[in-house]
């Protein structure tokens, strides 16, 4: 029989266990509901599960970890994860600088090309920021729509001059108005919007 906790707590059914995934992750996500609150987690023998989207069975004798919390723990828990995936502004910028000065265009588009990529997850925390914002009274809100208009503006400069291959206008750029935004940027989800949640 699977051995199940929720929030650290075992749960024992007055029934029989859904072994359906989606089953499993839909009782779960009403009883958080219920709750007031969110499925944060939920680990079958470890692999997690939320969010995969499987319609498959597991092992009746599985071992099954859900977690739930506040929309508050589920925006610090994404800004932590998400800030320290992140480098620093210098230790992402200088080496793009550094391949836009002294190697091929390609290679140095190749640098440029994969730190825009890995921004992919703030960019997406953002914007998930920005609706929670439109809907809940936030100090922080007129700061982050800046902060976005001020992304889209980067980025659209950045593309125009890579496609261009005008490196040194890029390298000024990035440099000059592009490393003390995003420095900017991090700090201000870091301390500013993730204290608010911590209040």
């Amino acid at each position: 029989m699977s051995q199940v906790t929720y929030n650290g707590e075992n749960v024992v059914f007055e029934g029989p266990l859904p072994r359906s995934v989606n089953k499993l992750v839909d009782l779960f996500s009403n009883t958080a509901a219920s709750q007031g609150k969110m499925l944060l987690s939920v680990k079958i023998n470890g692999q997690e599960m939320l969010g995969c989207g499987a319609q498959i069975d597991f092992d009746p004798n599985a071992r099954v970890e859900v977690m739930s919390g506040s929309v508050n723990e589920l925006f610090i828990s994404a800004i932590d994860t998400t800030t320290k995936a992140l480098p620093e502004a210098d230790a992402a910028i200088d080496p793009i600088l550094e391949g836009l000065l002294c190697e091929s265009w390609q290679d140095a588009f190749n640098k440029l090309n994969a730190f825009m990529r890995n921004l992919a997850p703030l960019l997406e925390l953002m914007a998930n920021l920005g609706v929670y914002a439109k809907n809940h009274n936030t100090a922080w809100k007129s700061d982050l729509e800046r902060h976005l208009r001020a992304v889209d503006d980067h980025f659209r400069r950045i593309l125009s001059l890579s496609e261009k291959q005008q490196t040194a206008d890029l390298a000024s750029l990035l440099n000059i108005e592009f490393r003390p935004a995003y420095a900017e940027i991090l700090s201000f989800v870091k301390t500013t919007i993730a204290d608010s949640f911590r209040r």
